[in-house]
């Protein structure tokens, strides 16, 4: 017989982590996707070159994985990088995974930044953007207790995994987490905008922003901001937990708006987070949809002009070059870059295109909407002890048609109860004349009558 041979594994289609938690140096993979043994692992920390050990405390901290899927984006991944060890979340306890599937391949920055957690993979054929997000999630390391995707050209907040990570931690009925309220700075006009919150009544959010309106006001902190209770958000703003990826996936099909069927027509549990605290989109001549067509045919009720200040978005010294970046710099970089224009897409650019004539027309069915919300009376109710409440005209028909039940099912019972009494009163008169049946009265002697007493004189009268 002769001997069995050992298949070696190829290193390099090695992609899916497989860490143990109990070993003190696990083999992750780097960018080429190999596997270390712990004695290179010390090496490589020793040099300097692979994150040091977490402390004891980093430990207790849940480890996450930051997924980033890019396409011919070449000018803005050294920033993104940047802000990712602008992080105020351990590095330690998150690894960031970059899919590439462009023409112009970035591994080479990746590689020169030489950051420890970050993973490198690059796809050889373009994939349809759901499909690549699927493909990113299946990659995640097996300590990974949260999911948290970045787009590459967005400007993140420092604090964007850390309160993620805490939001999910305090709402544990939450699959998901997202701000639907997303602030756009739009670079040819200079103004900001403030876009969102979606799939809430124009009621609720009157009623919120009354009720949060002294910590929500200019001036105020923040970090104490309370955005609007919605099930709606955008990917780029998404923090799940890994749950969440073996109930559901991705249109595989997708190039753009793919959250709504990954949350499954928004019914995914979800909690929002502090639009502050998250990120920034900033509009550019590479953006993968024109953010400058949002402008157009505006919606006051989910757009508006925002007077908070951009610098808003910039708290940290170190992070004045970050704008200055994404506000001036990164314009002569993408002028320059014919790779990202979106002639290189035109699977995107044959989904903006439905997407566009498909967002038109719900425009037009939710201005409609409102125009006959503004035409009708406003109607309030208030119940003992609590504020008055406006309601809606469906609110209004609902509550008639309640009560029209309601005078409908008394009338029922009041016939009902008008026949029982009739019925009653013949019951109560009948044995009132059994038992009081009144006893014939004895007869009645009667004296004659006494004679006539005819003593007197007759007068015969002739006529």
């Amino acid at each position: 017989m002769g001997k069995k041979k050992t298949k070696t594994p190829n290193s390099t289609n090695q992609t899916k982590p497989s860490t143990t938690p109990s070993v003190a140096f696990s083999p992750i993979p780097n960018s080429s996707g190999d596997r270390r043994s712990p004695s290179e692992l010390v090496e490589k920390r020793l040099q300097g070159t692979e994150a040091p050990l977490p402390t004891q405390e980093e430990l207790k901290r849940p480890f996450v994985s930051v997924l980033c899927v890019t396409f011919n984006r070449r000018p803005f991944i050294p920033m993104f990088l940047e802000m990712i060890r602008n992080q105020d979340y351990p590095q330690s306890r998150f690894e960031v995974i970059i899919v590439d599937d462009g023409t112009d391949p970035v591994q080479d920055i990746v590689e020169k930044e030489a950051m420890p957690n970050v993973r490198y993979i690059r796809v050889k054929e373009k994939m349809p953007l759901g499909k690549k997000r699927n493909y990113a999630n299946s990659l995640i390391d097996n300590r990974t207790k949260f999911i948290i995707p970045m787009d590459d050209d967005d400007v993140m907040m420092s604090e964007r995994i850390s309160h993620s990570v805490e939001t999910l931690e305090k709402n544990p009925q939450a699959l998901c987490a997202g701000s639907s309220e997303m602030f756009l700075y739009f670079k040819h006009i200079k103004k900001l905008y403030k876009f969102g919150p979606y799939m809430v009544s124009p009621e609720d959010k009157t009623r919120h922003e009354t009720m949060h309106q002294f910590r929500n006001r200019i001036g105020a902190d923040l970090n104490d901001y309370i955005p609007v209770p919605t099930q709606h958000a955008t990917n780029g703003t998404f923090a799940y937990r890994r749950e969440l990826i073996n109930i559901t996936r991705y249109n595989e099909t997708a190039c753009l708006a793919e959250e709504k069927e990954y949350l499954k027509g928004y019914t995914i549990p979800m909690v929002q987070l502090n639009p502050f605290k998250c990120i920034l989109c900033i509009s550019h001549e590479h953006n993968t949809f024109d953010k400058r067509k949002l402008l157009e045919n505006l919606n006051p009720m989910f757009v508006n002009e925002s007077n908070r200040d951009i610098n808003n978005f910039f708290k940290l010294p170190k992070e004045q070059h970050i704008k200055d970046f994404f506000l001036k710099d990164v314009d002569a970089l993408l002028e320059k870059y014919d790779a990202g224009l979106q002639k290189h897409k035109p699977d995107v650019v044959k989904q903006i295109g439905e997407i566009e004539k498909e967002r038109a027309e719900q425009m037009q069915k939710q201005m409609q909407q409102q125009q006959q919300q503004q035409q009708q009376p406003v109607i309030t109710i208030q119940s003992p002890g609590q504020p008055p409440q406006q309601l809606t005209m469906e609110q209004v028909v609902q509550m008639i048609q309640g009560q029209q039940c309601q005078i409908e099912y008394l009338m029922r019972q009041s016939a009902f109860l008008e026949s029982n009494t009739t019925k009653y009163q013949k019951k109560i008169m009948d044995a009132m004349l059994q038992h009081f049946v009144p006893k014939p009265a004895p007869p009645v002697e009667i004296d004659p009558c006494p004679p006539i007493d005819e003593g007197f004189t007759r007068i015969e009268i002739m006529i």
